[in-house]
């Protein structure tokens, strides 16, 4: 879901148990040199993240860096296959500040 002009929100659904289900949101940033993720949602959503980009007419080749904000298992589960299938990966707690020098914003 777009969110801003650059903002998107990803949210993935997944379960605790058999019966307790959660989401995390993870977001898109697409700037003018690419794109760039924040968090990468639990194993497996790489594959939501791939059918998103395709939907606003990118591809998962347009993916710069990851930020990750912190180490829980919803939010880095899909880090290990996305960083085998993009050629460069970031982990940086400066979300903000790096989002913006790399994009050309403030």
């Amino acid at each position: 879901m777009k969110l801003t002009g650059r903002v998107h929100l990803l949210r993935r659904e997944f379960y605790v148990t058999p019966t307790v289900k959660r989401y995390v949101n993870l977001y898109l940033i697409v700037g003018d040199r690419g794109c760039y993720l924040v968090d990468a949602g639990v194993a497996g959503t790489e594959k939501q993240i791939d059918a998103y980009l395709k939907s606003i007419g990118k591809s998962m080749s347009d993916i710069r860096g990851i930020f990750l904000t912190h180490s829980h298992p919803d939010h880095i589960g899909a880090a290990a296959e996305l960083k085998r299938q993009l050629s460069q990966y970031a982990g940086n707690p400066l979300v903000a500040k790096s989002i913006a020098s790399c994009l050309d914003i403030s």
